[in-house]
């Protein structure tokens, strides 16, 4: 499906499929709500909008499936950034911690932040967050039909080192 360096192949997939199977992804359904060169608008299920680059020549209106990488999460404290959400699971790993956060109409989202020595900067579980990202974090690919097999086709990824 992709062959390059591994970097170029997490940052830039050439599909969903290469997106989802290298590393861990947050998949966000949405919908096409505007086109402006490599990017597009995309209106995700609970209604908030934002800005993806398009990995495929997409449409207005196309169904859309939105990948952030959950190290281009940011968290906040409520009242900022473009998603609100509850944290429903920390796991402290030393320098970084993994978030498991609930935001309504869209699902749960993985976020990856670090975690600064001598700072209280850890959210806890049933504590509001505002979620943002990296502008040209979020790539949006068009959604994958479905055959009604539910199978995946079979790919084949390379990575070179």
């Amino acid at each position: 499906v992709q062959l390059g360096q591994p970097n170029e192949i997490y940052d830039e997939p050439a599909d969903l499929f290469v997106a989802d199977f290298v590393g861990k992804t947050n998949l966000l359904s949405g919908m096409v709500a505007g086109l402006s060169g490599d990017l597009v608008d995309v209106a995700l299920a609970d209604g908030t909008v934002i800005a993806a680059r398009k990995r495929a020549p997409l449409s207005r209106g196309e169904a859309v499936s939105v990948s952030l990488r959950p190290e281009t999460l940011s968290l906040g404290a409520a009242g900022s950034g473009s998603l609100k959400g509850i944290v429903r699971n920390r796991i402290f790993l030393g320098s970084t911690a993994e978030y498991a956060i609930e935001v309504e109409g869209i699902g749960s989202l993985l976020a990856k932040a670090d975690h600064q020595i001598g700072r209280d900067n850890l959210f806890k579980p049933g504590e509001p967050v505002a979620i943002g990202f990296a502008a040209g974090a979020p790539l949006a690919f068009p959604q994958p039909k479905n055959n009604g097999t539910n199978q995946r086709e079979n790919h084949h990824v390379e990575i070179l080192s």
